[in-house]
């Protein structure tokens, strides 16, 4: 009897453990963001912060119609503020139901001033009163928090962000200034993301597989913590970041950013495109004295392809191509590609990308007409890494030291 009664107690108590230990998967698969190697698939909710630190943020002019002008709706005017202007900021320009932060400029006696409905009640007597000034648009200080309606790809929601507003060639401009973060536990080890839009005049995240898309980067692996990111960071829609030992695509973005997906992908290794640890896309194309270079020939050194611009009267990358090519000389191939190249100094090689033959490998290593991004790519035909061309000297040496 008394071995019965032993042996029922130790069953109990199994019961107990496994129960127990039931319930701890069970709630650490409720907790946010936590996963294991196992899911295929992450959905992300997100974190909104002020600034735009690791992103930036664009500025862009606002238009200002007079009172008298057509609007959607009316707002409330102060009765202390004369010549009175109106703008709209759009939150949404794919929304099929506008909603727009609203603003007024004028003068407060003999001062320009403006004022933001920051509150999205459509009255501006409740909201500050600002003073026209040139606006330190690098910094992140003088913010104005708005709260305004967006679709969260469901339905309706409140939100809120930042802009940035000041004296613009004597004018208003604007830009929001928010970036997103988020922790994301895999088998207990903890990664950290953050995701930006800097080229989107509107306050939504689009997915859209270009430069001018959505980026995310990894800020922290749980060990090393990232002040900066650089042009290599980033990872835009359909590209690939590496958490644990797994490659996941970033796959889309809600509308508002509220949620971020990660789709695990094992075949990473064997993908071609000008993300670093990928395989360099191939190319052949027609330099500026005519002859046809292909990169299958190219494999035997380092390759090194510099994109400049001269937009906006820039010298400095087009300068960087001939500063590598003089430093490196035949230790490397050097290729500069750019439009309506007229420097064509002997002994470089130059792709002129308005050239119908230079289609293939503009849309491979440029994508846009303006570009400085430089790609290193490797013997063994690999993304080693990119960067901005004007930062060479601190990112080529670290590469090249021990590969030539």
């Amino acid at each position: 009897m008394k071995l019965f009664f032993k042996a029922l107690l130790i069953t109990l108590i199994l019961q107990g453990c496994q129960k127990r230990k039931g319930d701890d998967k069970q709630f650490s698969q409720n907790k946010p963001n936590h996963f294991t190697k196992e899911n295929d698939t992450l959905v992300i909710r997100t974190q909104k912060n002020k600034g735009g630190r690791f992103f930036g943020s664009g500025v862009h002019p606002i238009d200002l119609k007079d009172t008298t002008g057509t609007f959607l709706y009316p707002v409330i005017y102060p009765k202390t503020i004369e010549n009175i202007r109106r703008g709209i900021q759009p939150i949404d320009f794919r929304s099929k139901t506008p909603y727009y932060i609203n603003l007024i400029a004028g003068t407060a006696g003999k001062q320009r001033v403006f004022i933001v409905d920051a509150n999205d009640n459509h009255d501006f007597t409740d909201d500050s009163i600002r003073l026209y000034r040139d606006f330190d648009w690098a910094s992140n200080k003088d913010l104005v928090q708005c709260r305004y309606e967006i679709s969260n790809g469901k339905q309706i929601v409140k939100d809120s962000s930042w802009i940035k507003i000041g004296n613009l060639h004597d004018d208003l401009g604007l830009g929001r200034s928010e970036y997103l973060t988020a922790t994301i536990n895999i088998n207990n080890k903890n990664y950290k993301v953050g995701v930006g839009n800097t080229y989107n005049g509107a306050f939504t995240y689009d997915n859209d597989a270009n430069m001018n898309g959505t980026k995310i980067a990894l800020l922290s692996d749980g060990v090393k913590v990232k002040d900066t990111i650089y042009e290599r960071d980033h990872i835009g829609v359909g590209q690939y970041i590496k958490l644990s030992d797994n490659y996941y695509r970033f796959d889309n973005i809600t509308n508002n950013g509220e949620y971020i997906t990660l789709i695990k992908d094992n075949s990473f290794i064997k993908k071609t495109g000008t993300e670093v640890g990928m395989l360099a896309p191939a190319f052949s194309a027609t330099t500026t004295t005519g002859s046809i270079i292909n990169s299958t020939d190219l494999h035997d050194k380092i390759l090194i392809i510099v994109n400049s611009c001269g937009c906006g009267g820039d010298v400095a990358s087009t300068k960087a191509f001939f500063d590598i090519s003089n430093k490196y000389g035949s230790k490397v191939h050097v290729i500069r590609m750019d439009s309506a190249i007229k420097e064509r100094k002997t002994g470089t090689i130059q792709i002129d990308t308005e050239l119908e033959a230079n289609k293939d490998i503009y849309t491979k290593y440029r994508e846009t007409y303006c570009s400085r991004i430089c790609y290193v790519i490797g013997k063994d035909n690999r993304i080693l890494d990119k960067f901005i061309v004007t930062d060479w000297k601190t990112d080529l040496p670290k590469i090249l030291e021990n590969s030539i």
